[in-house]
């Protein structure tokens, strides 16, 4: 049966299932939604239906794991979503954070500790309290990260027996003293302190349970422990929880996210109500048909088959390369095929699973001047150009911000060592003062330079606050703020690599732009320190989701983690081979369930196609003059008898091959491009 629902403006039919998922508003429910079954469309439906029950918008909580996703539901939603609480789950910590930091003990603008910083007051940690960990940072940052997903305190490590355990314990809580001390938070704060305050403070939870009556989780296979046992919480034991996901979807479990925390939903709320939504509007039936032989191979799913609205396509194709440099070679010269078809780039997409992967295709993408977007690399937050810009941001907008104050007095370098910042540190907790307003005349056995180098850093900053108070704007006083500190300058002499050191200042100016255009948002705040502890703390969360560039014209070049959620017409998945899909890590725990996890990565990558689907491997990789083995992955053998049609391609192509041209002003173009001018056939 087919409803018809008014959408922004847009006319849409619901199934059946969708239809239920939309009326189904009080209780528990799971709505079980596959690969392009509408989620999206049904989740805004959803919220409009329980705002014609005279819900007020303020009464509904909203949630999901992208900034990306909450602006597109708010964008459907439109004016309808005033009012209502919307975002992620860190933006969500971070807002009970702040509204709740008296019974945190924390101050009202605390900091928000990115990788690089947390990694930092690691080591100064490890330095105070010696282990047998040694100070493999990276390691300990990620062992300190996983077991306080799975709820795991400084207390209850310590009183376990194994040794380290115990350590990590220890280490653990001179972390969390440091950060206290600091008032700074790190991204598993975000979750775990809004835990804290629901399970220690009754009275702010009731305060909670009174505003928010009901909440809906987008993605909900993504959470881990702590935002389970945060959303059980704060439902009770009869909430208006609905929670929206795909165990199949499932790829993240290498950051924290659970599985089982919506394979066992119905278990653990009673009264639940599940239901599936099993028509895909988004694959042709080979593709579907492809993912459902797949994933039919896991034991750790709700069993599923989806079915293809969209009816009969071309076959999937699997083309296995003598090695991974004809691999790239042939899957562009096919890309750059469809660009003289008229087939938009935009539509096409080249799936990785690993951006170690990605150098051989941007190399023959570039060959032939194919525009792409690269996703997966770094966060714009977590180059090092945003960081040192932060870092002086932070300080202008607080002199008591000692994380940002370590990083922006030493970048660049001016004669200021870590002995030195220990004693402005040991003042500034002594007497109160912000450490970047510490007289370094008061600093015993502080060097002439030295003293001279912080007085003119702290009349730099002062002079920034002048001109932000006085309506400047930000990235001029900013760009000035750096300069005076001889920060590009510094740089050129830092970095010989030209490719590198513009690569550095196109980052810098990028974040400098964002910043101009941001700046003039009401969300962020009033004031200048207000607004720019809102902005850091933005762009700091985002995901690197959050900043994929959605223009068109270019070839999507992505790891598969990096377009879940997105679809193309023509989709390559490449390098499918044992070690990369599964990948090596995976082969050698010998845990089944990492291995499904890799199953379902794939499954993520086939169903982002909509109509023509390429899988891809090789025989042999070649990385410079050493060529090794590799074997198919044995997910190739699940995908036997669903139709895979397989070419065998072992003679590269010629690379001064000529291309045909048929289009004649294609041909124009490129001979343009080459200085050749023909003469004018009318003379």
């Amino acid at each position: 049966m087919l409803a018809g629902v008014n959408f922004g403006g847009e006319s849409m039919q619901l199934n059946a299932q969708q239809q239920a998922a939309v009326e189904q508003i009080d209780g528990p429910v799971l709505v079980l939604a596959g690969a392009g079954s509408g989620k999206t469309r049904v989740i805004t439906e959803r919220i409009r239906y329980m705002l014609r029950q005279n819900i007020p918008p303020e009464a509904i909580l909203a949630l999901t794991f992208t900034n990306k996703a909450a602006a597109e539901m708010r964008q459907r939603l439109g004016k309808a979503s005033e009012g209502m609480s919307l975002g992620t789950f860190h933006g969500l910590g971070l807002r009970l954070v702040r509204e709740f930091h008296h019974q945190l003990g924390l101050p009202a603008q605390v900091s928000i500790l990115d990788q690089s910083e947390q990694n930092s007051l690691l080591r100064r940690v490890c330095a105070k309290v010696r282990t047998h960990l040694g100070r493999q940072v990276d390691l300990i940052a990620s062992f300190l990260s996983s077991a306080r997903n799975e709820g795991l305190t400084a207390k209850t490590l310590q009183e376990s027996e194994d040794d380290d355990h115990y350590a990590l314990g220890m280490l653990m809580a001179r972390y969390n003293e440091e950060k206290a001390a600091l008032g700074a938070v790190d991204f598993d704060d975000l979750i775990e302190l809004p835990l804290i305050l629901l399970r220690q403070h009754p009275d702010v939870l009731e305060t909670l349970r009174a505003r928010w009556r009901y909440t809906l989780v987008d993605e909900y296979q993504d959470t881990n422990t702590m935002q389970f046992q945060f959303l059980a919480s704060l439902m009770g034991s009869s909430g208006n929880l609905c929670v929206v996901g795909d165990d199949d979807q499932s790829i993240y479990g290498w950051r924290g996210a659970d599985q089982r925390n919506i394979l066992d939903f119905e278990h653990k709320f009673k009264g639940c109500k599940a239901i599936y939504l099993t028509a895909n509007y988004r694959c042709r039936s080979p593709i579907l048909d492809a993912a459902n032989a797949l994933i039919g191979h896991n034991r750790m799913r709700k069993a599923k088959v989806l079915t293809a609205a969209r009816g009969a396509g071309e076959a999937v194709r699997l083309q296995v390369f003598s090695d991974n440099e004809l691999e790239a070679e042939v899957v562009v010269r096919e890309i750059a095929r469809l660009r003289r078809a008229k087939i938009d780039l935009d539509q096409i997409a080249i799936l990785i699973r690993r951006s170690a992967q990605a150098p051989l295709f941007e190399a023959e993408l570039g060959r032939r001047e194919l525009p792409f977007r690269l996703i997966g690399g770094k966060r714009t937050a977590d180059k090092k150009a945003a960081r040192d810009l932060f870092s002086y941001m932070q300080v202008v907008a607080s002199d008591r911000n000692e994380i940002a104050f370590r990083r922006a007095i030493t970048t660049p370098t001016r004669g200021i060592g870590a002995t030195t910042i220990e004693r402005l540190s040991e003042l500034s907790r002594a007497s109160g003062i912000g450490i970047a307003s510490v007289d370094g005349s008061d600093v015993e056995n502080m060097r002439s330079p030295a003293r001279l180098a912080l007085a003119e850093f702290q009349a730099s900053i002062a002079v920034a606050r002048k001109q932000l108070g006085q309506g400047k704007g930000p990235k001029e006083v900013f760009s000035e703020l750096l300069d005076s500190n001889h920060y590009s300058a510094r740089l050129g002499e830092e970095i010989s690599n030209e490719k590198l050191l513009h690569r550095h200042r196109d980052d810098l100016d990028r974040v400098l732009d964002i910043l101009q255009k941001s700046w003039s948002d009401s969300a962020l705040g009033k004031s200048p320190g207000a607004k720019i502890n809102s902005f850091v703390n933005r762009m700091t969360l985002a995901s690197s989701r959050d900043e994929s560039d959605d223009s068109a014209g270019r070839v999507t070049l992505s790891t598969i983690h990096g377009v879940k959620g997105l679809e193309f017409d023509h989709v390559w998945v490449v390098g499918i081979e044992e070690g990369s899909l599964p990948n090596q890590r995976s082969l050698e725990s010998g845990d089944m369930g990492e291995i499904e996890e890799e199953r379902r990565l794939l499954y993520v990558a086939i169903t982002r196609a909509r109509d023509h689907l390429v899988l891809t491997r090789s025989n042999e990789a070649v990385r410079g003059e050493r060529r090794s083995l590799r074997c198919p992955s044995r997910f190739l053998t699940d995908l036997q008898g669903c139709g895979l049609v397989e070419e065998l391609i072992d003679a590269p192509p010629r690379r001064d091959e000529v291309e045909v041209i048929q289009d004649k002003a294609a041909l124009m173009e490129r001979l343009a491009k080459l200085g050749v001018i023909l003469p004018d056939a009318s003379s």
